[in-house]
């Protein structure tokens, strides 16, 4: 139920959700940084993060209520406000009609402060699961290792975000892979991520090229947290990184392309994030968007292995 009720809310919803910002002129403002193919998605509307992480809630509650796990309630929380900061940075960009929005430094400040938030009040960060064994660490060093988990996966998701329907469609095999995990740790988790993957084959009808509306920060923002909140709260770290796996190569060849780029005065890479360097080889957007999606269903097939084999 949960499943086709968020399919269902998010193809009826976002007709009238883009005349809406239509009329209203609110577009998303393309990066001078941006490869020059890019710069024509100038004014496609914003704010679809909104429609999805509403609907997949209230497809949730719809589904469980009163029985809602309080971790969960936690996760659903949490989640709206990492999708609060996206929210106030796509708005400020608008307002201000150039890609900038809110200072990076006040951004990482607002997602660790939600991240320790979830953490210390939803999480046991006395020990992690490791195949069979069970890994004792002190709280000082588990907990801010879980927060630069969370503050790190919600920023390789909006590194990510960049091609029509590219980081939608790699979440849903993320999703998947979490909601078959949690089917045998935690029912009520399972019946959320149901309701996320509606959602988000809904709002992929729309993003997928050209797309008629983007995520935006409030999107990726809230997708990548619940993402890392769901892999910690079914205690799968290991798991989620390979499912994650995608995204994190993403960030990380943008760490290594600034690192080499400051130290070494040179390009690693020819542009990063990692696929636009694809496109300016000669690739067609649909095709690089497909490869990586092929790279995301690797990623759930490895890691159900490993879910398989006690991981």
């Amino acid at each position: 139920m949960p499943f086709f009720l968020a399919l269902g809310l998010t193809w009826m919803i976002y007709p009238f959700f883009i005349q809406t910002l239509k009329k209203m002129q609110i577009a998303q403002h393309v990066s001078v940084y941006a490869i020059e193919s890019y710069k024509q998605k100038e004014r496609t509307p914003i704010f679809g993060g909104v429609v999805f992480l509403l609907v997949g809630v209230v497809a949730t509650v719809f589904a469980l209520f009163p029985n809602i796990d309080v971790s969960l309630i936690s996760v659903m929380v949490h989640m709206l406000l990492f999708a609060s900061i996206g929210l106030v940075d796509d708005i400020k960009i608008i307002k201000e009609g150039k890609n900038d929005g809110l200072s990076g430094k006040t951004r990482l400040f607002l997602q660790t402060l939600f991240a320790i938030s979830f953490v210390m009040f939803t999480l046991d960060n006395s020990s992690i699961q490791l195949f069979s064994y069970t890994l004792s660490l002190p709280s000082y060093v588990l907990i801010p290792a879980r927060v630069f988990m969370i503050v790190g996966s919600i920023n390789a998701f909006n590194i990510t975000d960049g091609m029509d329907g590219l980081s939608a469609g790699l979440s849903v095999f993320v999703f998947a892979g979490l909601y078959i995990i949690a089917l045998n740790e935690q029912a009520t988790s399972a019946l959320f991520i149901l309701a996320m993957i509606g959602a988000m084959i809904g709002f992929l009808r729309f993003n997928i090229a050209p797309a008629k509306i983007i995520m935006g920060d409030v999107g990726s923002y809230g997708l990548g947290g619940v993402l890392i909140m769901l892999g910690l709260v079914l205690g799968k770290d290991l798991v989620f990184i390979v499912l994650y796996a995608v995204y994190l190569v993403e960030v990380l060849c943008v760490i290594i392309q600034q690192v080499a780029v400051r130290v070494f005065k040179r390009r690693v890479f020819s542009y990063t994030p990692i696929h636009y360097a694809f496109v300016l080889k000669g690739m067609k957007d649909q095709k690089v968007i497909f490869m990586f999606y092929g790279y995301g269903f690797l990623s759930l097939v490895i890691g159900l292995l490993l879910y398989a084999l006690g991981a």
